[in-house]
């Protein structure tokens, strides 16, 4: 999440784990998924996150709420789609 110097000394990435029975996973697994078919949708993803990566440099928090909504209305798209192709 850090970028630029205003969050020099933090790290530059953040890493979330999870176990392959978590019940997160299907979602963050559509949602990566739909990232990877719309490439649209992708680099508006990048756009926001580095906005969001300036404005809460150091609010990990705040940043992650920031991000909430596109990320639900992705994973909604995403079920549709699955839906509509009968995979859901």
């Amino acid at each position: 999440m850090a970028t630029g110097p205003a969050c020099s000394g933090l790290p530059a990435h953040h890493l979330d784990v999870c176990a392959a029975d978590n019940g997160n996973l299907a979602r963050v697994l559509d949602f990566r998924d739909f990232l990877r078919i719309h490439s649209d949708t992708g680099h508006s993803y990048v756009k926001l996150k580095r906005s969001l990566a300036q404005r809460f440099c150091t609010d990990r928090a705040a940043y992650t709420a920031a991000k909430t909504a596109f990320i639900d209305d992705v994973v909604a798209r995403a079920l549709s789609e699955q839906s509509r192709r009968g995979d859901g």
